[in-house]
């Protein structure tokens, strides 16, 4: 809980003693707190955290009850006896110094200068053209969705060391080794994922020779250089509401952030020249969006390149597998990997393009009904199913396939059709 929830809940604690909010206010601004902490079962309490603390609260409930905007600093995480206050501040560079700080140079590849500006008086930029996506590194991505720590079953510390948990990484390996089959099992196999499943995930892969890094601690090492296939399961995104109080922490001299998570359709490169549309949760907006994007897809990047893809001699098979929809900057995907439900989907998809032309062919207009009975040999689905399917689908399809679509009502038949093109004589 914070910003407006969390004054108007302790305002409302608080109003037998302090009847208005000036008093609150006069109480907090005050009194003069003890240096050690405020209760001895709370061990891990920093001796400075009430001084620190009471200030920033005070400003911000003067802040909330002048209704002005502002960016929650202080957070209570949890209910009852377990809750905790959480405070986030920065410690600014010394600029008494008489010279001032040392210079820095700052060399990474992923670098946001809007955030950096934010630490340091960044007075210069410098970047280069990226050569092309070597072809004889071959990625295989997967597209239905992002692969959160929930899909993994990490969701909680007690949800991963649960059955549940366990069966939900279970289905996640055994779809890896199933991609993996037709490779040397004397290949080296490198995997990357989150720090809590890295040896459980080593064990899984079934390889002779494999080895392992975590999210967050794999920036410019050169551990899995020589791997035959590098392995990225899920994508490294922290705990949500870990993430929101740091970005708060961060970004709190901004006046509004946006925390709408959405989904988006984004595109991975094939290839092919072409593209591949996946639908995508994250942050997009503003600067949340871009201390997400450093948090988050930089460190995706980062994983991707432990490879050294650009480095690999160009007679060096290599393949990368992103068990996550989310683009990688840069990276072309030669396969695109799904579940069986949306390979079914995909399938499906293409048999009714085919019907459709191949009966169009003959026919000026081909009824649902009609298409639907022609799938329901090759679909694991009754009849009804696949014309629900058709009818849901239909001005989508149409459209592909440059005919026209009838949906079918007051009495008329669902239809496909020709699309006419009249013609005048001038």
């Amino acid at each position: 809980m914070e910003g407006p929830a969390l004054y108007e809940a302790f305002t409302s604690a608080v109003k037998s003693e302090f009847p208005t909010i000036n008093a609150l206010e006069d109480e907090l601004t005050n009194s003069s707190p003890t240096m050690l902490p405020w209760s001895s079962h709370l061990e891990g309490l920093p001796r400075n955290f009430p001084p620190k603390l009471l200030p920033v609260l005070s400003s911000e409930l003067r802040s909330w009850a002048q209704g002005r905007n502002f960016n929650p600093r202080v957070h209570l995480i949890g209910t009852g006896e377990s809750a905790e206050w959480h405070i986030w501040w920065r410690k600014h560079l010394d600029h008494s110094l008489e010279k001032g700080p040392p210079p820095a140079f700052i060399l990474d590849p992923t670098a946001d200068p809007s955030l950096l500006n934010k630490v340091f008086d960044v007075t210069a930029t410098f970047t280069k053209d990226v050569p092309s996506w070597p072809k004889n590194v071959k990625v295989h991505q997967w597209v239905d969705d992002l692969v959160t720590r929930n899909a993994l079953g990490m969701r909680s510390m007690t949800n991963q060391m649960s059955q549940l948990g366990k069966a939900a990484r279970t289905r996640w390996y055994t779809r890896i080794q199933s991609g993996l089959a037709g490779y040397p099992q004397d290949w080296a196999v490198g995997i990357v994922t989150h720090k809590e499943i890295e040896e459980e995930a080593i064990g899984a892969m079934g390889f002779e020779d494999v080895r392992s890094m975590h999210y967050g601690a794999e920036r410019g090492s050169d551990q899995l250089e020589d791997v035959k296939i590098l392995i990225l399961l899920g994508f490294p995104i922290p705990d949500i509401d870990a993430f929101k109080e740091e970005a708060q922490a961060f970004l709190y001299d901004e006046r509004q952030l946006d925390f709408n998570w959405e989904i988006r359709e984004q595109f991975l490169d094939l290839t092919d020249g072409g593209t591949a549309a996946v639908q995508v949760s994250g942050y997009w907006n503003g600067q949340v969006a871009n201390y997400f994007r450093q948090k988050c897809q930089s460190g995706l990047y980062q994983a991707v390149h432990r490879i050294q893809p650009y480095l690999v001699p160009p007679e060096d098979e290599r393949h990368i597998f992103i068990y996550t929809n989310m683009p990688v900057q840069d990276v072309i995907v030669d396969e695109l990997i799904c579940g069986p439900e949306s390979q079914r989907i995909v399938d499906r998809h293409e048999r009714v393009m085919r019907f459709l032309g191949d009966e169009l062919e003959e026919s000026d207009r081909l009824s649902v009904r009609a298409l639907a009975e022609l799938l329901s040999p090759l679909e694991d689905m009754s009849i009804d199913t696949l014309l629900e399917w058709v009818q849901e689908n239909g001005e989508s399809l149409a459209t592909e396939a440059g005919i026209s679509f009838t949906p079918g009502h007051r009495g008329q038949v669902a239809r496909f059709e020709k699309q006419r093109h009249d013609s005048h004589d001038h």
